[in-house]
C-alpha cells in the first residue's frame, strides 16, 4: 500500500485534478477506518506493580544509552536518516531536476517503498541477522552510496533504480534493528526499549525533513543531497571504527544467540 499509495494518487491528480486526488485520498483513509472499526478488542491484562512513569520512562533510555550495541546500531538509522534522506526533496527532482511531473513524482516516491517490499520478501528465506553487525554496516553504506547516485543522476531510470536500492538497503537495515531490539531487550524491558527506538524513528524522519528543506535552501538542492549520503558513510566509518561490539556482533541462527 505504501508503495502503490503514491503512484495511484499521483495519477490521479495528473489526470483529473487535486480535487479527485484528494477525494480518493479522503475515500481510502474512510475504508481504512472501517476495517480498524472491525478489530475485535481484546482485554488487556494490567500490571500487578506499577511504577512511577518518568521511572519507567527513563530506565528505557539509560539501558539503551549504555549498551554496547543498541546505541551505536540505533544512532545509524537516525543519522542516516536525518542526512541521508532525500524523499522530502522528491518533487523538487520531479519537478526541476528530472522534469518528469506528477506522474514521474509518484514513481520516484513509491521506489524506496518498492525496494523495502522486495528486500522484506528476501529475507524471509535468507535472514541477514548470522552476521547482523557487519550486514548493518554494509546496508546503511550501501543506503549512502545510493543516496549520491540518486543525487549526481538527471536520468529518471537510473534516479528510480537508486531510490529503489535505497529502499532496499534500508530493509535490511530495519530487518536487523528490529531483530536487535527484540535479542537483545530483556523481557521486562522490551516495550520501554522499544519506545525508545520508535523516538529515534519518528525523530530522524521528520528531523530529517526539516534538515533537507533547510539545507536545500542554503546550499542547495544536489549538494544537500550528496552532503547527506557522505554524511551518512562517515557515520559508518566512525561506527565502524568506534563500535568494535557492533562490528563484530554475530548470532547462531539455530539459538538465536548473540555473540
Amino acid at each position: 500500500c505504501a508503495a502503490m499509495g503514491p503512484i495511484l494518487i499521483t495519477f490521479i491528480f495528473d489526470d483529473f485534478g487535486a480535487p479527485a486526488a484528494y477525494a480518493g485520498i479522503a475515500v481510502f483513509f474512510a475504508l481504512s477506518g472501517l476495517c480498524v472499526a472491525g478489530i475485535t478488542p481484546k482485554a488487556t491484562p494490567v500490571p500487578e506493580l506499577k511504577e512511577p512513569m518518568l521511572k519507567s520512562i527513563s530506565a528505557g533510555w539509560q539501558y539503551v544509552w549504555n549498551h554496547p550495541v543498541l546505541l551505536p546500531a540505533l544512532s545509524l538509522d537516525l543519522f542516516a536518516v536525518l542526512f541521508g534522506g532525500m524523499l522530502a526533496l522528491l518533487p523538487i527532482y520531479a519537478e526541476s531536476i528530472l522534469h518528469v511531473g506528477a506522474k514521474g513524482f509518484g514513481l520516484l516516491n513509491a521506489a524506496p517503498w518498492l525496494g523495502t517490499l522486495a528486500i522484506t520478501l528476501a529475507t524471509t528465506h535468507k535472514t541477514p541477522i548470522e552476521r547482523a553487525g557487519r550486514n548493518l554496516l554494509i546496508a546503511v553504506a550501501g543506503f549512502g552510496i545510493s543516496v549520491l547516485i540518486f543525487a549526481a543522476s538527471r536520468n529518471f531510470a537510473l534516479s528510480w533504480v537508486a531510490l529503489f536500492v535505497s529502499g532496499a538497503f534500508d530493509g535490511i537495515s530495519v530487518v536487523i534493528r528490529r531483530s536487535l531490539l527484540r535479542l537483545l531487550s530483556p523481557e521486562e524491558m522490551r516495550g520501554r526499549i522499544a519506545a525508545a527506538n520508535w523516538v529515534f524513528i519518528t525523530a530522524s524522519n521528520e528531523l530529517g525533513a526539516f534538515e533537507s528543506g533547510m539545507v536545500a535552501a542554503w546550499i542547495g538542492v544536489v549538494p544537500c543531497v550528496v552532503a547527506g549520503g557522505l554524511i551518512t558513510l562517515g557515520v559508518v566509518a566512525l561506527n565502524a571504527v568506534f563500535s568494535p561490539k557492533l562490528r563484530r556482533l554475530r548470532f547462531n541462527i539455530a539459538t538465536l544467540g548473540g555473540s
